[in-house]
């Protein structure tokens, strides 16, 4: 299981990443604070503070921020998550980017 929580630079421009399957994770995101746009299997769905949605494994969806410097913060659950997963995460926290050689399998 991987854990994590997001930083103010992730939401520091709107927008997200393209809708996309996770093969090998469910995933859990809860809204700590703010809103954003979660889209599971072609489906928007506004979720705000207190809000969870669950995103099983092998479901085409993306998360995403409709505003320029959103204050909101969310955290998002992986389970089961290989080491990968936290690499990939503690990289786009740190440098705000995503390249290609560290996308998790299955992702």
């Amino acid at each position: 299981m991987f854990i994590q929580t997001s930083t103010p630079r992730l939401f520091k421009m709107k927008g997200g990443p393209p809708p996309h399957v996770h093969a090998y994770e469910d995933e859990i995101i809860y809204v700590v604070s703010g809103s954003f746009m979660v889209q599971i299997d072609g489906e928007d769905h506004l979720v705000k503070a207190g809000d969870t949605a669950f995103i099983p494994r092998g479901t085409m969806h993306t998360v995403t921020n409709p505003m320029d410097d959103n204050p909101g913060c969310l955290i998002t659950i992986f389970q089961p998550a290989p080491k990968k997963v936290e690499a990939f995460f503690s990289y786009i926290s740190e440098h705000g980017s995503i390249p290609e050689d560290i996308v998790p399998d299955g992702w």
